[in-house]
C-alpha cells in the first residue's frame, strides 16, 4: 500500500518526460512516505515506474485570412505561381502534394467518366510517386479533392 502512494507521488513531483517514445524506466525517489525503508546506501529509492508523457500543442501553426491569400495572390507575377497559390489556398494541400501533380491528375472538366474516372466534377487526385523535381505527397495514401471553378479559371489562364 505505501509502495502505490510512493509510486503516485514521484510521477506527480517529477518533471514531464521528454525524451523517447519509452513508457517505463528507472526513476529515483525523491520524497518517501514516512515508514518507507530506503536499505542501506538507498538501493530501495531506484524503482520502474511508467513515466508520464504529456502532449504539447505545437504553437507554430497559422493561418491565412483570405485577406492575406488576396495579397499573396497579387504580388505573383506569372500565372503558374497564382494557380499553385490559389490551388494551395482551396484545396488546403501540402506544398510538396501541390508540386508533385501532373497533368493527368487535374481533372477539371464537368465530367471525367468517359476517361475512367469515377468521381464527378472538377478536382485534382493527389498521389505519392517519385517525381523529376523531388516532389513527394507525405501520405501513402491517394485521394481526391473537389476544386472550385475560380481554381479551374486560374488553370486555363496557366496553359
Amino acid at each position: 500500500m505505501a509502495t502505490s502512494a510512493v509510486l503516485h507521488r514521484t510521477t506527480e513531483l517529477s518533471e514531464p518526460y521528454r525524451g523517447t517514445g519509452l513508457r517505463t524506466g528507472s526513476k529515483f525517489l525523491r520524497y518517501t512516505l514516512p515508514g518507507f525503508e530506503p536499505g542501506e546506501d538507498g538501493q530501495h529509492r531506484t524503482i520502474q515506474a511508467r513515466r508520464i508523457k504529456y502532449r504539447v500543442a505545437v504553437p507554430g501553426y497559422e493561418w491565412l485570412s483570405d485577406d492575406q491569400i488576396e495579397k499573396v495572390l497579387d504580388c505573383t507575377t506569372h500565372a503558374r505561381d497564382r494557380f499553385l497559390v490559389a490551388l494551395l489556398a482551396v484545396t488546403g494541400m501540402r506544398i510538396g502534394e501541390g508540386l508533385g501533380l501532373r497533368r493527368e491528375d487535374m481533372h477539371f472538366l464537368p465530367d471525367f467518366t468517359s476517361l475512367g474516372c469515377r468521381v464527378g466534377g472538377p478536382h485534382v487526385h493527389v498521389r505519392r510517386r517519385l517525381n523529376s523535381n523531388n516532389a513527394y505527397a507525405k501520405s501513402h495514401y491517394s485521394r481526391w479533392i473537389p476544386v472550385e471553378a475560380e481554381t479551374v479559371e486560374l488553370y486555363a489562364a496557366y496553359r
